[in-house]
């Protein structure tokens, strides 16, 4: 949306996600963002900003509990 605004030309755009868990126990997920259109320094540093920003990254970042139930 954000891009959209500024009338940014992104391109696809591709995020991939890994998951790993250290010798601790501490988990950890590295998110990769990738866009089909050259972008500035600055526009890339904006975009990871309001990645750290979306609703599902400050669910993950904050824990969340997770009831599950069978549908009848």
């Amino acid at each position: 949306m954000y891009a959209g605004r500024k009338q940014w030309e992104l391109g696809k755009i591709t995020v991939g996600l890994r998951f790993s868990r250290d010798a601790d126990g501490t988990e950890r997920i590295d998110r990769r963002l990738s866009f089909g259109k050259a972008l500035t320094a600055e526009q890339k540093e904006k975009l990871l900003e309001i990645a750290g920003k979306t609703p599902v990254t400050k669910t993950l970042a904050a824990g969340v509990r997770i009831e599950s139930s069978i549908a009848e």
